[in-house]
């Protein structure tokens, strides 16, 4: 978590003046939502650009294009997460090998991000 309260400075000083600064500003637990805020948002799009220029997904790369739908499930694109561990089930599927951990672990990874759907039939 983050937490601005744990920032360190070059100087004792500088630390307690920037320290106060934000005690006088926005407050610690506002800015830590910012900068939360930020670096989801920041995460978010380094997926889809590594999406983007991803052009085939090797079997053995499935793994991942499911930490990437995990990480999209928990900024809330849980319909992209959906996509993405379909299309690594059916890279696996498709490759002729037979289900092994990775496999299972998609399988339990797309019933999770169905279920925060409420999709619990599928």
């Amino acid at each position: 978590a983050i937490d601005s309260r744990n920032a360190e400075c070059f100087t004792p000083a500088d630390e307690r003046m920037i320290h106060q600064a934000i005690k006088d500003g926005i407050g610690h637990h506002k800015l830590n939502q910012q900068i939360s805020t930020a670096l989801r948002s920041w995460m978010a799009a380094e997926a889809h650009s590594f999406l983007d220029r991803l052009s085939a997904v090797a079997p053995g790369a499935t793994m991942i294009l499911n930490n990437v739908a995990y990480l999209l499930g928990d900024l809330g694109e849980l319909d992209r997460a959906v996509e993405l561990t379909s299309k690594a089930l059916s890279v696996r599927q498709s490759s002729g090998s037979a289900p092994d951990r990775d496999s299972l672990t998609l399988m339990s990874n797309k019933a999770l991000l169905l279920q925060k759907q409420g999709r619990r039939a599928e």
